[in-house]
């Protein structure tokens, strides 16, 4: 009798996918059997309302278990599929997870007229902001407290609880829908309030002078 071909099963990946800072990632478990894994993208079409360009990012050893795209276009929403391979064949595609590319806000704080002012960077694809705070007390800093969220064309905040003598740092998330982007921490500050200044007239000249702000060490 003639021999049937020959066939090694390779179960289907599932894949997981995620914004970073740097692009969009995707990881699985590695496969019994495979020797590589094929990793392919699809760019949806708002004109089309489709995916469109099925392309090949690449191929990936036996050993790896994640990748990132790098080349994701912010604001632009992205399918993706990863098939386990080896020299007898193929597994099933991955179920194409999909995920709209994030960038990673970039804020800075500084001390304003009585509160703390923050900015960042706009996101492409970005329909609101999420801001929040995290204050250093007892040699640690706390968990993020979320602070309210901004709207899409949003680049500032100010945080009028901030109080004078501690010491506070912000991060903001980029978000569409269930999509949210990774964060950073901003620049730390120790927030000092405005000091109210009074004059008077003294016997040899102005006097000028204002309550104590706590955390100066001078003024």
């Amino acid at each position: 009798p003639k021999s049937s071909a020959t066939i090694s099963f390779l179960a289907q990946p599932t894949l997981k996918i995620s914004n970073t800072e740097t692009g969009i990632k995707g990881s699985w478990e590695t496969i019994n059997g495979a020797t590589g894994y094929v990793i392919t993208r699809s760019e949806y079409s708002d004109a089309d309302k489709k995916f469109i360009t099925t392309v090949k990012l690449g191929t990936a050893g036996a050993t790896v278990k994640s990748f990132t795209d790098k080349t994701a276009k912010e604001g632009v929403k992205y399918k993706y599929t990863v098939t386990a391979i080896n020299d007898y064949g193929s597994s099933v595609a991955s179920s194409g997870k999909v995920l709209r590319r994030l960038a990673q806000p970039v804020v800075t704080i500084e001390n304003a007229n009585g509160a703390i002012k923050g900015k960042w960077n706009q996101v492409t694809g970005a329909t609101n902001y999420a801001v929040y705070r995290s204050e250093f007390v007892d040699g640690a800093w706390t968990k993020w407290k979320k602070l309210g969220t901004a709207g899409a064309t949003a680049k500032s905040f100010t945080d009028k609880t901030a109080v004078s003598g501690k010491t506070y740092r912000y991060t903001v998330r980029a978000i569409n829908g269930s999509v949210k982007s990774t964060y950073k921490a901003s620049n730390t500050l120790l927030y000092l309030a405005q000091p109210a200044v009074s004059f008077s007239n003294a016997s040899n000249g102005m006097k000028v002078s204002w309550k104590a702000i706590p955390g100066a060490t001078g003024y």
